[in-house]
Formats: structure tokens, sequence, C-alpha cells
């Protein structure tokens, strides 16, 4: 199975107005689909459209991740249960992604005097 991820397609719709405030348009983090192998073989060679490609080994190797907290990219690749191809700088965007997400959603501390 292909699954396309797409980041941040929009990202001037990530954040809309709500009647107790400004929160994350959930749709607008990440959106997928599945591909076919044609559409995934015709889809990875368009530099315009993908940034970067992760193959993974098989579905255990995918299911692994799940619940991990922290994940070992090195190891991974090491270990050929993961290939990379594209800019791997992206990588790391998403986990910045993720990171400022985490920001905003989380409650403010508030202190009561």
């Amino acid at each position: 199975m292909n699954v396309y991820f797409c980041f941040c397609p929009h990202p001037e719709r990530l954040l809309r107005q709500m009647p107790w405030g400004e929160t994350i348009d959930s749709l607008e983090v990440v959106q997928t689909a599945v591909l076919t192998e044609q559409e995934a073989d015709k889809l990875e060679h368009d530099p315009d459209k993908v940034d970067l490609v992760i193959r993974f080994k098989d579905v255990e190797a995918i299911l692994g991740l799940i619940g991990g907290a922290n994940v070992d990219i090195v190891g991974m690749l090491l270990d050929n249960v993961v290939q990379l191809q594209g800019n791997v700088g992206h990588l790391f965007k998403l986990g910045a992604i993720g990171a400022n997400i985490q920001q905003v959603i989380q409650p403010t501390d508030l202190k009561i005097h």
C-alpha cells in the first residue's frame, strides 16, 4: 500500500476561528490519500510534488512505530527497516510541526490566587 501524506497543504488555513477562540483545524494539519503502484511510481519522481519518500520494509515495521515515544531513524536505516529518498531535511520539519502544534493546543498554566 502506498500512502501520500501532505503536511500543512494550506498553511493559511491551519488555524480557524471558533466561537471559543482560535483553534487548529485538524483537517489542515495533514491530508492523506492511498495510491496505486502506478500513481505512486509517477508521483515519486515528481520533485515539485514530493519532497521525501519513506519506504518501510514491511507492515510490521510500520506497526512497530505505533505508540513509540522516541524513534531512532538512524537505527532504522542501519537495520534496513526504512529507506529514505529525497530531501531528508523534511523529516525534521515533521517533528517541528508536531512540536508547534503541541504548544498551541496545550492549555496555558493558570495561576489562581
